[in-house]
């Protein structure tokens, strides 16, 4: 691989809600890691947002010594309550899905440094990606075949160049203009660089279910509405940075083959399981 461009960069400030990181031992050696999440929230355009933001770090680096960022992540706990600044980056979370009986992704964020927000700075919520267009422009339409997002599917390099990541990003369709222009500018494979906000909305919604007699039972659900929407994006990548023909091959290649490996491994795994025992509560067939 040359030197295509990996940019991942995402930017969050907002009040640190919760802390459920928790330090543990590896399986494999005993070694000391520190992982989970934490929840930021954040008010973007007067509406109340909620980031999960996942974190990683082993206690040891490879010299032996330890952590600054362990050490960070540990004592992270104490700036629950206050304004923070998190910086890190997405990640894609690829997976066989045992429901659908298929391959799956998720969109994660990834933190990697944190800190105490001094001063009064407003909530913000950004990203800046680039890579190479997999998918062009598609509209999302719901139930009433309204337009409620475009998507823009786009993959990136990971750092050692020996496979890819795929992510989403959105485009509102209040924004003619960035639907003309990325339509007319990112073709399939073009190498693209932009950036934009991210959203992860909280919504509540209250739902009244009828009872056979007596009371309606009121129910309430919050749900969480993501989308990473362009705002802002630059001319095609051409010549230094380009995901050039070879190398997008390559790329999708190793994404298919570690596919194919994660649907074997998930089948052996399937095999291996002992047979559920058939209770008085289940039919046999024999």
């Amino acid at each position: 691989m040359a030197n295509e461009i990996v940019k991942n960069r995402v930017e969050i400030i907002g009040t640190l809600k919760e802390y459920n990181l928790e330090i543990k031992n590896s399986k494999t050696n005993g070694s000391e890691f520190i992982s989970g999440d934490i929840k930021v929230d954040a008010m973007l355009d007067d509406k109340l947002n909620e980031f999960t933001i996942q974190f990683f770090a082993k206690k040891l680096t490879q010299n032996g010594a330890e952590s600054k960022l362990f050490e960070s992540y540990d004592k992270m706990r104490d700036l629950v309550g206050k304004k923070v600044r998190v910086s890190g980056e997405l990640r894609e979370e690829r997976y066989f899905n045992k429901t659908t009986n298929q391959m799956a992704s998720a969109q994660r964020i990834s933190g990697k440094f944190v800190s105490a927000e001094k001063g009064v700075t407003p909530d913000k919520a950004r990203f800046e990606f680039g890579g190479f267009v997999r998918k062009g422009l598609v509209a999302k339409t719901n139930k009433d075949n309204e337009i409620y997002t475009y998507d823009l599917e786009v993959a990136q390099s990971n750092y050692n160049g020996t496979n890819m990541n795929v992510f989403h990003f959105n485009v509102d369709p209040a924004k003619p203009e960035i639907i003309k222009a990325i339509t007319s500018m990112y073709p399939v494979n073009a190498t693209v660089s932009f950036e934009g906000d991210i959203r992860s909305i909280v919504q509540i919604a209250t739902v009244e279910e009828k009872a056979a007699f007596g009371d309606a039972r009121v129910k309430t659900y919050t749900n969480l509405v993501r989308s990473y929407n362009i705002t802002s994006g630059d001319n095609p990548i051409v010549g230094e940075g380009m995901y050039d023909m070879t190398a997008i091959m390559t790329l999708t290649q190793a994404y298919a083959a570690r596919d194919i490996q994660i649907t074997a491994e998930n089948a052996t795994a399937a095999a291996a399981a002992p047979a559920r025992p058939v209770t008085s509560r289940q039919t046999s067939l024999i």
